[in-house]
Order: C-alpha cells, then sequence, then structure tokens
C-alpha cells in the first residue's frame, strides 16, 4: 500500500461528513488520523447531497448532520418532514449500509422516517467533543472492522527527492549513520542511507532511534524495529507505533501525523475539483 506519482493508491478508512460539527477541530482530527480515521467536512445543503455520490466509497463511511442540513438549506417547520423523508430517501439509494444520521432531537416522527428505511440514526448531542469521538469510534467499528478492530490502511507518502529531510540513525552501539526520510506512513518510515559501507551496522529486527532534522524542529523516534533492509538501494524500513509515547515522543507523532493528514486531505479536495 502507499502512493504512486502523487496519487493516492489507498487511503485511510474515510468520513465524509456532511455538516462536520465545529466542536471537532484539527488536533482532534489529526488524533482520529493516529487511528486511521480521516475526516474530510463537507458543507452540504440538501440540493447538494448528489455530490455524495462523486466520492470514493473504498473504505468510506458517511455522516449526515440532519440538523446543521436543514438549517443551512432553510427548511421552514411546516415542510420538515418533507425534507427529511427527501433526505432518508436519498441516503438509503447511496451506500446506506454505510450512513449514520444524527440530530440532537428527539422527534418520534422524525426517527420513524429514518429508522423506517433501516438506516442508522441516532439522537445524541455531539456539540460535546468527548461524547462526539467516542461516539465516532464506536459508529466506526461495525462499518470498518473486522473481528471487532478497525481494519488499518497505514497509506504511506513519499518525500525524497522532492522533500529532503536529513536523518540520523543510531544504533543500539550508539553509532551515528546519516541519511534521508524517503517515505512515510503512520507506522513507519523508509529511511536512505548515505553511506552504503554503513548498511553492515544496521541489521533486521535491529532496536535503532532517530533523529529528523525539518527546517523549524528536530524530531525524535527513541525507539523503532528495522524489518526491511535493501543493501542494494542503501534502504532501510522501521516500523514503531505512533500512539505509544516511548517509541514516539508526542510532538513528533503530532508533526508526523500533521503531514500526512494535510497531505492526503489536499489530494482528495483536487480530485474533487477534477
Amino acid at each position: 500500500m502507499g502512493l504512486k506519482n502523487g496519487e493516492i493508491i489507498s487511503k485511510p478508512n474515510t468520513i465524509y461528513w456532511v455538516k462536520m460539527p465545529a466542536i471537532i477541530g484539527e488536533p482532534d482530527q489529526i488524533e482520529l488520523l493516529k487511528n486511521d480515521i480521516l475526516i474530510m467536512d463537507c458543507d452540504y445543503g440538501i440540493e447538494e447531497l448528489d455530490r455524495i455520490k462523486e466520492k470514493d466509497k473504498t473504505n468510506a463511511a458517511f455522516f449526515y448532520n440532519l440538523d446543521a442540513i436543514l438549517t443551512k438549506s432553510r427548511v421552514i417547520s411546516e415542510n420538515l418532514y418533507n425534507f427529511a423523508e427527501k433526505i432518508s430517501t436519498f441516503i438509503s439509494e447511496n451506500s446506506p449500509e454505510k450512513s449514520v444520521v444524527h440530530t440532537v432531537t428527539i422527534d418520534v416522527k422524525m426517527c420513524d422516517i429514518f429508522r423506517s428505511k433501516g438506516l442508522i440514526y441516532i439522537e445524541k448531542n455531539l456539540i460535546d467533543k468527548t461524547n462526539a469521538v467516542t461516539t465516532i469510534m464506536n459508529l466506526l467499528r461495525p462499518i470498518f472492522s473486522d473481528e471487532n478492530k478497525i481494519k488499518r490502511s497505514f497509506v504511506r507518502i513519499n518525500l525524497y527527492p522532492a522533500v529532503k529531510h536529513r536523518v540520523e540513525i543510531i544504533t543500539c552501539s550508539e553509532k551515528k549513520i546519516n541519511g534521508f526520510v524517503k517515505d512515510l506512513s503512520l507506522n513507519g518510515m523508509g529511511l536512505i542511507v548515505n553511506d552504503s559501507q554503513e548498511m553492515t551496522f544496521l541489521k533486521l529486527k535491529d532496536n535503532i532511534s532517530v533523529k529528523i532534522f525539518t527546517p523549524t524542529a528536530v524530531l525524535k523516534i527513541a525507539a523503532s524495529y528495522i524489518t526491511r533492509k535493501d543493501d542494494e538501494t542503501s534502504e532501510i524500513g522501521i516500523n514503531y507505533n505512533i500512539n505509544d509515547k516511548n517509541m514516539v515522543k508526542e510532538e513528533t507523532a503530532n508533526y508526523l501525523t500533521r503531514l500526512i493528514f494535510y497531505w492526503i486531505r489536499e489530494i482528495l479536495k483536487e480530485k474533487e475539483k477534477k
């Protein structure tokens, strides 16, 4: 899995959220991406819902903020149920098994409109951040899970040679080896070693630490394991758990995740414009 020529070959589990609650800010989206959940905010009203049909349905779920959709569409109370019927019909014809409708309103008639079509309809206040993130993870398990574990895709982005982040690899014997970051994912990265002769100091399953020198900061991965080694190209692959603070400091984890987050989001936005 990875990227090719600036295009996404595989992407994380993606929520296309029609009118995402404002309480879910960028830091929350970064944390969710660490668990392979990418959120794309879709600022649509009722007349724009057809744009959902254009989305890539692979590894995707669709959340609909019913209250915000109706507000954006300026639906008056007399037409409320007619428009709700229109929305429920649209969803039932477009990935209903991967769709969730949420509202803060307790309304039996409204509930019947959606649940009569077999749709997931929840009456819950997602203005509270903790409640919102917990609800997201609970809802995603039946949609994306395999044996109750959310499937991971570990999208990888290629940095080198367009972006050259210098690295210092420190072996378990304190040997320091210089190189560059070749590619990056949420669970590891590929590294290019400058001096091919120094590949002899690196062995599969070795525990190494890595310093990454960016224009704005020096990032450190305290512990990682060599999982791939290619002597011909002077490359190694390392793996780590981005949520384990003993392996990756929180500042580094957030930086790496943010880099991937921006990259994927911009690529998907560009695809939608075409």
